[in-house]
C-alpha cells in the first residue's frame, strides 16, 4: 500500500469523503490544486503536516509526503497573495 492511500484514509475518517477525494485528486498531481476548493486543501494540509512530523511512516514515505506538502503550501501562498492584491 502506498502512503498516499494510507493518508487518503486517514483524511476521510477526520476530514470526510469530499476532502479525501480532492486529496486523491491531487495526490502526486499538484497542477489539480487549482480545482479543488481552498478550505479543503487547507485541512488537507493540516493533515498531511501532522503526518510528517509526527507520523509512522518510513523515510521515503515521509519524503513523498514532505514533497505533497510544499507543493500544496506553495499554491495556497500563491492563492493568498492574489487574494491580498
Amino acid at each position: 500500500m502506498h502512503v498516499f492511500d494510507v493518508v487518503s484514509k486517514v483524511i476521510y475518517a477526520t476530514e470526510g469523503w469530499a476532502v479525501a477525494e480532492q486529496f486523491d485528486d491531487t495526490a502526486g498531481n499538484p497542477k489539480a490544486f487549482k480545482n479543488m476548493n481552498l478550505n479543503a486543501l487547507e485541512l488537507i494540509k493540516g493533515t498531511v503536516k501532522e503526518l510528517v512530523y509526527d507520523g509512522p511512516f518510513d523515510e521515503e514515505s515521509t519524503e513523498e509526503l514532505k514533497e505533497y506538502l510544499e507543493d500544496l503550501e506553495e499554491f495556497l501562498n500563491k492563492e493568498e497573495s492574489k487574494d491580498e492584491e
